[in-house]
């Protein structure tokens, strides 16, 4: 109940946000609306006499607009007597600025009537989730990289992927090279799809995917070339070349206006995240359901359908973990991240809103704080083929402006 609230109280004060922040200012000295003259209606009158009474003057009076609400400044009246004290102002409280505290109230009792039962689950400390599978199918090593899959890339494979890619540059000690949009991500899923990894995937995960909506610069990811452990509903990917694709230019319509677009920018976020290393992982249950709550808060699950089910074939929430160095003991990121899927008609799995949560110091483990989320958008399906419409609206989006890709380690060759 308390968001309609919330909702209906902050319009109420949009007048004040309009006269403090919005409205251009009435003279140099930013005194909005000095010199007019408005009903005294909740403010204390300015003048005392001797004795400490007030002295009351007309029903009108000069303001000032603060953010704390109206300033009332009075004008002397005429002759208020000898031993009347100097004009002094007083703060009232309008019914613009009382809408907005309210509603900012209201918003904070919503996020923490729904966040409470997310914040609750959180465990000290916060624990690798990937942890329990070192011993059990790893023969005890705490690192996962690419080398250590199952099945690995053959040399021919990668060597074909590293010819079709132009402008080949070295950043530091790692190569990376460019190609269109339309030939990077179908260069991606052939780069990815390794016969005897690829079909023990779930379908949901197999594919192209667009980070659409990500304010950095990173445009598409794949995370077919991983292992699933079916019993702990738990899937590892580790990073490696033709993974991971950045815009090397800024799409016109690029979040933030392209802020994080520049080649400079690109190629620092190229360069960390290849040299970090870092394997991810995915552990899928049953979807929680929250309900979605105003922004900036926000609680896990509040994306994807409540169900029952946590089975590989209709998993629909998933929390992420990065491990950076592939250190499946550690934990690397602060924040609380998932994978929620949207109901879509595409396809199932076509569609993933891709969560980032966070809180403050103050908030301890409580992460209900919403902020730098995408949506992870399937745009080639498990068997290769564009789909639609997703796929011509990437392709559109980035227009002329071709995507970065690692192809390894210069000094050593691609990772094998």
């Amino acid at each position: 109940p308390f968001g309609p609230i919330a909702l209906g109280s902050i319009i109420a004060g949009m007048p004040l946000l309009w006269q403090r922040w919005l409205r251009p200012a009435d003279d140099a000295s930013g005194h909005m609306m000095a010199n007019k003259q408005v009903p005294m209606t909740m403010c204390q009158p300015a003048f005392t006499d001797p004795t400490g009474q007030p002295v009351q003057d007309d029903t009108r009076m000069l303001v000032e607009l603060t953010p704390y609400g109206y300033m009332a400044i009075f004008p002397a009246p005429a002759g208020p007597g000898p031993g009347a004290t100097a004009p002094r102002p007083c703060r009232c409280l309008s019914w613009h600025s009382a809408g907005l505290l309210v509603g900012l109230l209201c918003l904070l009792a919503t996020a923490s009537a729904a966040g409470w039962d997310f914040c609750v689950q959180q465990a000290p400390p916060r624990l690798s989730q990937a942890a329990p599978l070192i011993d059990k199918y790893l023969d005890g090593s705490r690192y996962f990289y690419d080398w250590n899959m199952p099945i690995r890339r053959s040399t021919e494979m990668l060597d074909d992927c590293r010819a079709q890619l132009q402008n080949l540059t070295v950043i530091s000690n790692m190569e990376f090279g460019t190609l269109g949009a339309a030939d990077s991500v179908k260069l991606l899923y052939g780069c990815t799809k390794v016969p005897g990894v690829f079909e023990q995937v779930p379908e949901k995960l197999r594919g192209v995917f667009w980070m659409k909506g990500n304010a950095m610069g990173e445009e598409l990811a794949v995370l077919q070339n991983g292992q699933w452990f079916e019993e702990e509903q738990t899937y590892l990917s580790p990073f490696a070349p033709y993974m991971w694709a950045w815009s090397w230019g800024a799409p016109s319509g690029a979040p933030l206006f392209g802020h994080f677009y520049g080649r400079e920018e690109v190629k620092l976020q190229a360069f960390s995240l290849a040299t970090l290393r870092a394997g991810f992982s995915y552990k899928f249950s049953s979807c929680p359901g929250r309900p979605s709550l105003p922004w900036p808060f926000g609680v896990p699950g509040n994306r994807c359908d409540k169900d029952s089910s946590a089975s590989a074939v209709d998993m629909t929430y998933a929390t992420l973990q990065s491990h950076v160095m592939g250190d499946l003991e550690a934990v690397s990121q602060p924040e609380y991240y998932t994978l929620e899927e949207i109901p879509d008609e595409a396809q199932l799995g076509s569609k993933w809103y891709r969560g980032i949560y966070f809180g403050f110091e103050w908030m301890g483990r409580c992460k209900v704080v919403s902020g730098g989320s995408y949506e992870l958008t399937k745009i080639l399906d498990a068997s290769g083929e564009p789909l639609e419409p997703y796929y011509s609206e990437f392709l559109a989006y980035m227009g002329s402006v071709p995507l970065l890709m690692w192809t390894g380690s210069a000094s050593m060759g691609p990772i094998r």
